[in-house]
């Protein structure tokens, strides 16, 4: 998504790279989902999401409020967010980037 940023500097703010990530998160995990934990598939899918995915939209910084909004649902999910499991570092740095980037706007 790219739109009119008016705290950019010369240019345009595009989250496209956390969307694409938060949709192949959401297809891999229905793809984990549908699989017995025993399918060496399910351990694969999984290491996508936790090695790969997550840590991708965690450390990546919002340039929007569509990144803030990527990063907020994989903080919430019932499956992957900080209320399914302890809080890692990841989640540590998402929550200040979303801070910082409120800040930034003075909001």
């Amino acid at each position: 998504m790219s739109a009119p940023d008016a705290f950019a500097l010369g240019g345009r703010q595009d989250d496209g790279e956390l969307i694409a990530a938060e949709q192949r998160l959401a297809v891999v995990h229905q793809q984990r989902e549908q699989l017995s934990t025993k399918d060496p598939a399910h351990a694969a899918l999984g290491g996508e999401i936790w090695n790969t995915l997550y840590p991708l939209i965690s450390r990546t910084p919002p340039k929007s409020l569509a990144g803030v909004a990527v990063k907020l649902r994989l903080l919430t999910h019932p499956d992957f967010g900080i209320e399914a499991a302890d809080m890692c570092e990841d989640d540590w740095v998402s929550l200040q980037q979303v801070r910082d980037f409120a800040e930034a706007r003075g909001t």
